[in-house]
């Protein structure tokens, strides 16, 4: 999945010699450039790839007719509420059912699931079909704010599917963003869904009928045609989802019978105190040290003293593998908060802290609004300190549930 990581270790060494791509006003890459010789523009966003490819569930959601219906609206501020309203209740939705948005441009939200890393995670393949539910669902309740403010009603397409992705991070290190044929189809097969409608591609429908609830949906097959919107689209289904939200105990007993092997896995690890844990440090006597307290309280200890070969780890694995990472802040191949946002971009919801010796902590964190208080841990602590503040993380993890 990784060839090399040597771009990432110069680019935090010299600061401007990773590879990039200059995107386009739409986001896309320029595709009659070559990504080994671009250099810096002050005026394009850029785009940092990582060396880095996933499987996920995308989607698109995009307002139809927004050019005609936002012509009607002449006053700027209500225009503003409008896309305001639009899109905080799909992000809203979204946040409940682990969804990220990529990116949005007023009228349409690019956004991904990264809990369906694993196909096998049936939980994670349920969110997504009960957030394109609750999106469609959300129609009335969503314009009836609009006519409450005398704006416009809203009338939305979703297309959903699954894949191989790119992942990149923004030139500032922190926003992700996905690339890969399988954006490309989703976008696509967009305009072929009805209005208020869902469209998924065919992975997506493969993953669906072959779960145990795929029988729980209406699904027809598009008919395509050899020209026109439809023209180079792969196979696609409009979906129908005849389940009452409501009803949870029957998606728990659902699920009950076919449990992926990495949720067993997790499940012995809890009950046996013993979690997997990626603790990173270039000073190795403070590294031995915090090994040797961990292994011998039974935890599953993986140890890098170079933060390069720690993040090509967690690249090559699911980084579901592990329940927590532990890492310094000033290292010298890669400092912790560069390798905190790579980190991030593989996996949103990974649970990480920060051991330093690092003074100002306060305003640190008030620099990077990203990080929290309660991830960051000072030096010197003792053994017992530091055992008690990685037991009450992980005990975090188990509660929140990854």
């Amino acid at each position: 999945m990784i060839d090399s990581l040597n771009d990432l270790s110069n680019y935090d060494k010299e600061n401007n010699s990773e590879s990039t791509f200059n995107s386009s006003s739409d986001g896309i890459p320029r595709s009659n450039a070559d990504p080994n010789s671009l250099t810096k523009e002050s005026n394009q966003e850029q785009i940092n790839f990582i060396n880095f490819t996933q499987q996920y569930c995308i989607g698109f959601i995009d307002i139809i007719n927004s050019t005609q219906e936002t012509a009607k609206i002449k006053d700027p501020k209500k225009l503003r509420k409008y896309y305001s309203l639009f899109l905080n209740s799909m992000s809203t939705i979204l946040n409940q059912y682990h969804g990220k948005i990529i990116k949005n441009s007023g009228d349409n939200l690019f956004f991904y699931f990264p809990k369906t890393s694993n196909p096998g995670d049936l939980h994670a393949l349920q969110n997504v079909f009960d957030c394109s539910n609750s999106m469609i669902k959300s129609n009335k309740p969503l314009n009836q704010e609009l006519a409450a403010e005398n704006l416009p009603p809203v009338h939305y397409r979703i297309s959903m599917d699954y894949g191989l992705v790119e992942v990149a991070l923004g030139s500032n290190n922190k926003e992700v963003d996905l690339f890969g044929s399988v954006v490309n189809e989703c976008a696509k097969i967009n305009s072929l869904s009805k209005s208020n409608g869902l469209v998924i591609g065919k992975n997506l429908h493969s993953l669906l009928i072959n779960s145990t609830f795929g029988k729980e949906f209406e699904i027809s097959e598009i008919e395509l045609s050899l020209d026109g919107n439809s023209k180079n689209i792969n196979s696609c289904y409009t979906i129908i989802d005849n389940r009452n939200l409501l009803i949870a105990n029957k998606r728990d007993e659902a699920l009950k019978h076919q449990v992926p092997s990495n949720e067993i896995k997790r499940t012995s690890q809890i009950e046996n105190k013993k979690y997997n844990i990626l603790l990173i440090d270039d000073e190795e006597d403070i590294l031995y040290t915090f090994h040797s307290l961990l292994k011998k309280e039974g935890y599953q200890v993986h140890s890098y003293s170079n933060p390069i070969e720690a993040l090509e780890n967690l690249a090559k694995k699911n980084s579901h593998n592990y329940d927590l990472v532990v890492m310094d802040i000033r290292m010298r191949e890669v400092s912790g908060i560069r390798l905190f946002y790579r980190f991030k971009a593989i996996d949103p919801y990974l649970n990480i802290i920060f051991v330093t010796a690092l003074d100002l902590v306060g305003e640190f964190v008030e620099a990077l609004p990203e990080i929290k208080m309660t991830e960051i841990v000072r030096k010197p602590l003792n053994g017992q300190q530091f055992l008690s503040i990685i037991k009450r993380k992980l005990a975090e993890t188990k509660t929140v549930g990854k």
